[in-house]
């Protein structure tokens, strides 16, 4: 039971009557040998076996039938009424090949084991399926556009929220507290499916050092622990427009130019002054080097003074040398010849001793022997 209408099972014989309805009737034939699916729009799938019958099974063609008519479908006799209708015959390899939508009836001709893989191209569903075809398609879109995402995260649980300035308007930035070693806040900007992400440092918050952050070319002008200065800092701050920042940045530019033209005359009389001074450095260069090939040539002139005088003295030793040598010699010969001459003295003079002693002797002998005579 529906509601508004009852729906009930029945068997009944054909529906063609005598009587005038709307009047409908669809066959399909599979010749092919194989099991077919047909998949309507509601996604209800019908198995239809191969024909049993030698004179159809060989044609391999699955042909689809449908007649209607608003009438009569049989004449009071019983028998059958000629009526408009449809034939489309497909060959059984063009859907073993791929799967075959017939517009004409609304089906999806398919083997049993493409069935999973090819869903109806009309396929009606529900609208929880509806629902998350569309949430699926908002996020395909969203992956697509531009947007971002602020974050931080605050680990020494100090701070539960920060303030910032989106469009015009003050927002908060809820903090979490998980485990770090730092405070963090995360920029997520995301275009064209890209992510970029951008990590800031906020321990001075912590510390106390600094209750605000401002930025510059960020998608938020500045972030701060207070609401109130998030109110005061956004009631001056204003987004420029291109023809604003254009016309800035020409200023900037001219500025920029004058300031780089003075820096160049700057530069310019430094460097004249290193030139001069380069020019008197060469100067005194080429005058030392004088100073040290004339203190050079000074030097190898003396030494080789010093090194003649100290032949000349070594020979003026040499001769010096011989000579004494000579002298030595001769002195050697004359001590040789006196030591001669002494010798030859003191031989006499020990002879003439001998003899003056014997003489004693032998007159002593004479006298004994004249003394022997005399007897």
């Amino acid at each position: 039971m529906h509601g508004r209408y009852k729906v009930q099972q029945v068997k009944r014989v054909s529906l063609a009557k005598s009587l005038t309805a709307y009047y409908q009737e669809t066959s399909i034939q599979n010749c092919c040998g194989s099991t077919i699916i047909a998949v309507d729009a509601r996604n209800k799938r019908y198995s239809i076996p191969p024909v049993q019958h030698a004179a159809y099974s060989m044609s391999s063609v699955i042909t689809l039938s449908r007649r209607e008519t608003i009438g009569e479908s049989k004449t009071s006799l019983g028998d059958e009424v000629i009526m408009s209708g449809i034939c489309v015959s497909i060959d059984y390899y063009e859907i073993k090949q791929e799967p075959v939508y017939v517009e004409e009836f609304d089906l999806l001709l398919c083997m049993p084991e493409d069935v999973e893989d090819y869903p109806h191209p009309h396929q009606q569903t529900s609208f929880d399926n509806n629902l998350r075809l569309g949430l699926e398609q908002i996020e395909e879109s969203l992956d697509n556009a531009p947007l971002f995402k602020v974050l931080a995260n605050d680990p020494t649980n100090n701070f539960d929220q920060l303030f910032t300035l989106i469009n015009n308007r003050i927002a908060k930035i809820p903090v979490t507290h998980m485990e770090g070693e730092d405070f963090e806040l995360v920029l997520l900007s995301i275009a064209n499916g890209k992510i970029q992400k951008e990590i800031i440092n906020l321990n001075k918050f912590v510390s106390g050092e600094e209750n605000t952050y401002e930025f510059e070319n960020r998608v938020i002008p500045f972030v701060t622990t207070s609401e109130i200065t998030a109110n005061e800092m956004g009631k001056s701050f204003r987004w420029i427009t291109m023809s604003v920042l254009n016309e800035s940045l020409t200023k900037k530019d001219i500025e920029h130019k004058e300031e780089l033209n003075a820096q160049a005359k700057t530069y310019d009389t430094k460097i004249s002054e290193l030139n001069a001074n380069i020019g008197a450095l060469k100067s005194d260069y080429t005058q030392l080097k004088t100073e040290k090939d004339d203190i050079e040539f000074k030097y190898n002139a003396m030494k080789a003074d010093l090194e003649s005088g100290n032949e000349m003295f070594k020979h003026k030793a040499e001769r010096a040398k011989y000579k004494a040598s000579e002298h030595i010699s001769d002195n050697d010969v004359h001590i040789s010849d006196t030591k001669s001459k002494t010798a030859n003295t003191e031989a006499q003079f020990k002879t003439w001793h001998l003899y003056l002693a014997a003489i004693p002797a032998v007159a002593l002998v004479c006298v004994e022997l004249i003394k022997a005579v005399k007897k």
